[in-house]
């Protein structure tokens, strides 16, 4: 249960039922749910056309005696009081509201307690009803003709994270391509083949036309769509559930929560982030190879690949993708919620819910950062992952890392910084920006 004491009841909801019966209301839904943690049992109207829903939904729900954030005293009560609540809401003041999409105000007419430990809570607002069954350690704070405010938020659901992804990777592959590129390029005759980012770029265009730059896109973007799926909505899952054990707002939420939120998401994205990548890296390597064999490398396919790895080669080199994606998560999404609230509040004066020019801006700037923090882990995981292996092959994380550094110096870990900056901070801020704009305009 929250920590602040304006808090009587929060929990997560799933959309069990609407309409349940059959029962049609004009632009009013009655929605059937069911709670994950405290097993509660919840029947409510909303108004359908202002926030629909759907079954299967899931939804945070909370309800509150005022609209205070908890973060001073002089804020007990904010927004208590039927008076003018709406003005708090729309106000330049921060208030529990802004962490939620659909606010109503209402009272408690009825509190039946008749069965003992399992006691249903009854809430009127303006006619919309409400009825909270459940145990009643969860329900002690109501009574009857009290005032309170209903906040939900729908949570994010895996398909924004999807289309977020897809969007940010077809706009910036042409610079991945060249950051893997020089990363596993090693020297011919004593000379590198690529001496910069342009040269590269210019290569790639010259020897194998435009289509060349988008080698590996397809498999990419399948395997883009559950890997930023599971990583955002992981990210901003978590970030609720810390907020909510904090006791304060997601936008406040102390900086090494939001490392554990992102962290958490970091672990879990590389279920789907490894096959990815070693599918694409070896793709996108293979043209290099056709110079260097019988030409054969223009014949590779992501589905030979997937056939010639099999399933556990298709997860080689999964602790050095895990070296990488925790560590980049753990920096990126804290900063990138940092930023974002201080370039809204250097644009906007005020503390309310980052724009999306702040988030975009944010994520870009978080992203760079993350980015080149991490780079050593992406050029080992590169080199592990691609089919262009020497004589005798890496075996391992730290034999690819020992020789590395061995041949070619501690500066070879940092091949490929400012095109992968480059690709992955556009990346996250138009994946971010497009993930904020989904929820801001879908309601998702």
């Amino acid at each position: 249960m929250d920590k602040r004491e304006n808090i009587l009841f929060t929990d997560t909801f799933e959309v069990k039922d609407i309409n349940k019966g059959g029962k049609v209301f004009d632009r009013v839904s009655r929605i059937d749910g069911r709670s994950q943690t405290h097993d509660m049992s919840l029947v409510l109207d909303i108004n359908s056309e202002l926030y629909p829903v759907d079954a299967g939904d899931r939804f945070k729900l909370t309800l509150a005696s005022s609209l205070s954030t908890g973060d001073s005293k002089e804020q007990a009560s904010f927004g208590k009081g039927e008076a003018n609540w709406r003005s708090y809401i729309n106000g330049d003041e921060r208030s529990l509201a802004d962490d939620y999409d659909y606010v109503m105000f209402g009272r408690v007419y009825r509190y039946d307690d008749a069965s003992g430990s399992k006691v249903s809570a009854f809430v009127s607002f303006g006619g919309l009803l409400m009825c909270l069954e459940g145990d009643i350690r969860h329900l002690q704070n109501f009574v009857v003709g009290d005032t309170l405010y209903l906040l939900m938020k729908l949570l994010a659901k895996l398909g924004n994270g999807a289309m977020a992804g897809v969007t940010g990777v077809s706009i910036i592959f042409p610079l991945d391509m060249v950051k893997t590129r020089l990363q596993n390029q090693k020297p011919i005759n004593g000379k590198l083949p690529y001496s910069g980012g342009i040269d590269c770029f210019r290569q790639i265009v010259r020897t194998e036309g435009v289509k060349g730059l988008y080698r590996g896109l397809v498999p990419n973007l399948a395997g883009v769509t559950p890997e930023k799926a599971i990583k955002l909505a992981v990210n901003d899952i978590m970030r609720g559930v810390l907020a909510e054990k904090a006791g304060t707002s997601i936008d406040r939420l102390p900086v090494m929560y939001g490392a554990l939120a992102g962290a958490t998401a970091g672990l879990c994205q590389v279920i789907a982030t490894n096959p990815m990548e070693i599918v694409k890296i070896q793709m996108q390597v293979s043209a290099t190879q056709q110079v260097a064999s019988s030409g054969a490398g223009s014949q590779v396919t992501a589905m030979g690949i997937v056939r010639q790895l099999g399933l556990r080669g298709l997860y080689k080199g999964t602790a050095c993708t895990l070296l990488r994606d925790v560590p980049f998560s753990f920096i990126f999404f804290p900063l990138q919620a940092l930023f974002a609230q201080k370039m809204h509040q250097r644009i906007y004066g005020n503390d309310g819910k980052p724009s999306t020019l702040s988030v975009l801006a944010g994520s870009t700037v978080a992203g760079i950062v993350a980015a080149a923090a991490v780079t050593p882990a992406d050029v080992v995981k590169t080199r592990l992952q691609s089919s262009s292996q020497p004589v005798p092959a890496y075996n391992g994380l730290v034999d690819c890392a020992k020789r590395i550094m061995k041949s070619e110096g501690p500066m070879a870990f940092f091949k490929g910084t400012v095109p992968r900056c480059l690709t992955t901070a556009p990346l996250f801020g138009i994946a971010l920006m497009m993930y904020d704009m989904q929820q801001k305009i879908l309601g998702w």
